[in-house]
């Protein structure tokens, strides 16, 4: 139907990109490529308060998915994780890079709704079934020039093979939390990985032939969760 898919292209990829799913619902910070243009929070950071992000949301990731509630009550509460921790409007810009200027405000709200539809219909399935033994978070790296703070974190899996290591990038929002604006997992990143696949996308078409193929996509993808629940 489309050139959107929901992995990197190397298939070998695959495996990192599901523990980067369901460490992106962990509310984990991020560090990747920055765009130039965006605005950063220029001054002095709390990289405690980002690391405090970092802890409750993972509690809450255990706390689901150890839960016995309903696949979709879980799903739902994954759902609230996720939008509360990742700052969807930011990380759309920084997807589209310069090409988001050219979207009008309308084509901006509709790709946000649908982009943060993709992240929960893509990763919600990894998440609920990752066999993660911990994640160790090492020290915040702060940078003042933006104001974002970027952590390294090891996850440890339960086959006790190599730990995954995934580096995340936080920033402070508009609206005052920390949020997570990008990850590199083993050096894919999200944000870069998205922006290739969006971009030849929106230069085959424009802003409303990538907004409608990615609404079929979440689509396909919503009929085939339904079939689990």
């Amino acid at each position: 139907m489309s050139n959107i898919s929901t992995a990197p292209s190397h298939t070998t990829r695959r495996r990192v990109l599901a523990i980067a799913a369901f460490a992106l619902l962990l509310g984990l910070p991020v560090a990747a490529g920055w765009v130039p243009g965006l605005p950063g929070l220029l001054g002095p950071t709390n990289p405690a308060a980002a690391v405090e992000v970092v802890t409750e949301a993972a509690a809450e990731v255990q706390s689901i998915i150890q839960s016995p509630q309903p696949r979709s009550e879980k799903r739902a509460r994954m759902e609230t994780l996720l939008y509360k921790n990742v700052d969807m409007d930011y990380m759309s810009q920084l997807i589209m890079a310069r090409n988001w200027k050219k979207f009008s405000d309308g084509q901006q709200d509709q790709f946000i709704v649908e982009f943060g539809r993709h992240l929960v219909l893509t990763y919600f399935g990894n998440v609920v079934n990752a066999n993660i033994a911990s994640i160790v978070l090492e020290e915040p790296d702060v940078d003042d020039k933006y104001g974002h703070v970027s952590i390294l974190t090891r996850v440890m899996l339960t086959n006790d093979g190599p730990p995954v290591l995934i580096k995340y990038r936080l920033h402070e929002s508009a609206d005052g939390p920390w949020k997570i604006i990008d990850l590199i997992v083993e050096e894919v990143g999200m944000v870069s990985n998205f922006r290739s696949q969006f971009k030849q996308t929106f230069s085959n078409g424009g802003a409303d032939h990538l907004i409608r193929l990615l609404r079929e996509k979440n689509d396909v993808l919503e009929a085939r969760e339904a079939e689990r629940t």
